[in-house]
Order: C-alpha cells, then sequence, then structure tokens
C-alpha cells in the first residue's frame, strides 16, 4: 500500500490495525488453509507499490463456501482500510491499478486469473455513488455487509466490517476501536477455545489493546480461571499483569510505610527499588 500521509501520528493511526487484519484474514480462512495461500505486503516492483494481502487458490477444484471468499478466483488482490481510514475514489483505481500491473507482470498470471476485494468499516458511499454514476455499474449486497461491484471485467467486492454478522465474520467485524461487550466476550471466548499460535495472539492483543474498557468487562464474565490463563499468554496480558502487579505493590508499600515500617523492610515486601519507596515516603 502507497503511503502518502504527512504526519507520524497519521501513519501509525492508519498502519496500527494492518496485523490485526492479516490475522483476521487467515482466521476467517482457516477452513481453506490447504486450498488458499495468503502472502502479506506483496511488492509489484522495485518501487513501493505493495499488495496489502494477495490471497493465492493453489486448489482449483475446492469449493469456497466462505461469504468473503465465493468470488475468489486463482490470484486475490485485498486492500484493506482501518476504522480511522476510509476507502476513497482515488483509492479504487489505485487498487484497479495494482490488479493489472500484478497481472501483467507475474508469470503465469492473466487478468482473468485477478479478482479484488477492498476492506472498510463502512459502505464507502461516495465511492457507491462515483462507481455508479461515472462507470455505470450495479452495486449488489450479496452478503450482509459484502457488496459485488457489477459491469466490469474484473470481478470487485467491497466489504463494510462493521455491517458483517458477527457468528459468520467474527474476526474482520471485531475490527474496531469501539468494540461491543457481547462482541468482545465472543472474541475472547474464541481466544480460549484455540491453541497457541501467532495469528490469534496478535489479533486478541491489537483489538483488546484497543478497547481496553471492553478487557475489563469481559474478565468480568465467568471466564476464570481458563481466560486468564489464556489471556496471560499475550504480550497484552502480560503488560496487563505488570501493571497490575506494579499498582498493588505500590499500594502495600504505602500501607507498610503508614505502619511505620522501614524502607529496607518495605523494599524486602514489595519488591520496589529504595527509590520508589522513598519517593513514597515523601508524598
Amino acid at each position: 500500500m502507497i503511503d502518502d500521509l504527512s504526519t507520524t501520528e497519521e501513519r501509525r493511526q492508519v498502519n496500527y490495525w494492518h496485523p490485526a487484519f492479516r490475522a483476521a484474514l487467515r482466521l476467517e480462512l482457516e477452513q481453506y488453509a490447504d486450498a488458499l495461500e495468503i502472502r502479506e505486503e506483496v511488492p509489484l516492483n522495485t518501487e513501493p507499490l505493495r499488495i496489502d494481502a494477495l490471497v493465492i487458490r493453489k486448489i482449483q477444484d475446492v469449493e469456497l463456501k466462505k461469504n468473503l471468499a465465493t468470488i475468489f478466483r486463482k490470484d486475490n488482490i485485498v486492500e484493506f482500510k482501518g476504522p480511522s481510514d476510509y476507502l476513497s475514489v482515488d483509492d479504487f483505481y489505485k487498487v484497479y491499478a495494482y490488479a493489472c500491473l500484478y497481472s501483467a507482470i507475474t508469470k503465469g498470471v492473466t487478468i482473468k486469473d485477478v479478482t479484488i476485494t477492498m476492506i472498510e468499516s463502512s459502505p464507502p458511499q461516495a465511492l457507491f455513488t462515483h462507481l455508479k454514476k461515472e462507470r455505470k455499474y450495479d452495486i449488489i449486497e450479496k452478503y450482509p455487509g459484502i457488496y459485488y461491484v457489477e459491469g466490469d471485467y474484473l470481478p470487485i467486492q467491497i466489504i463494510a466490517t462493521k455491517e458483517l454478522e458477527e457468528h459468520e465474520n467474527l474476526w474482520l467485524s471485531g475490527i474496531r476501536a469501539n468494540l461491543g461487550v457481547e462482541q468482545g466476550g465472543l472474541i475472547a471466548r474464541a481466544f480460549m477455545a484455540r491453541p497457541k499460535e501467532n495469528d490469534i495472539e496478535t489479533y486478541f492483543d491489537i483489538i483488546m489493546g484497543a478497547n481496553p474498557e471492553i478487557l475489563t468487562e469481559v474478565q468480568k464474565m465467568k471466564m476464570s480461571p481458563a481466560f486468564r490463563e489464556a489471556f496471560a499468554r499475550t504480550e497484552l496480558g502480560i503488560e496487563w499483569h505488570k501493571e497490575n502487579l506494579d499498582r498493588a505493590h505500590q499500594e502495600d508499600a504505602r500501607r507498610a510505610l503508614a505502619l511505620g515500617l522501614p524502607v529496607e523492610t518495605v523494599r524486602e515486601i514489595t519488591g520496589l527499588t529504595t527509590a520508589a519507596i522513598q519517593e513514597m515516603a515523601k508524598q
């Protein structure tokens, strides 16, 4: 993806969600792991032109029943826009150009092998209006949240993650910063039920990190001790545990100081540094 944003903060916000998207895409299509290969950040040439994800159909005779995959041919280009970004008219033509360039420079691939999938949070109404008025395309909602752009030689679909059904697309629909408690619970349960693997842990770290209030509510649900055990294995869980442990030690230190215990004794009890305890004693 060409990053033409002007500030570091804008780039950070746009790119923050991409690891979660890549993990979600793999999780959504995991039932076809033998038939599909997913490549990430695929360079098109020596210039910084990159496809967010490329889904390659390795086994042609496997029927893809997953709603987001029914459109797939052999080589499927996927463009992702996070919750802080949007899919513009220029983005549409950029990705369309990627598809044409990819088929032109990739050995063994022709344009008839290629499809385009564009993903963002909400339906891109300005883009839809442009495609209908200027290109005379039809926009058909094939499945909840999945819109087919009909009238072009290339199969094209646009996915609005906020409109996807949770039971069908739990992972993609969960990529947001305003996640509801119910869906957060579903994601947490799915997380607990799976073995340790990079995709699910990357996804969980990012989604719950963006929704800390949901994590607090989820922890109150009847998931312990299994949830605590599963959560503790993630980077987010390690950091969460460290912060809570530090907070508890600080409270213990304040109580011990209030009782008149010497600094050295408080250090042995809490494990805090002498400097930190001395600073608390001044307060």
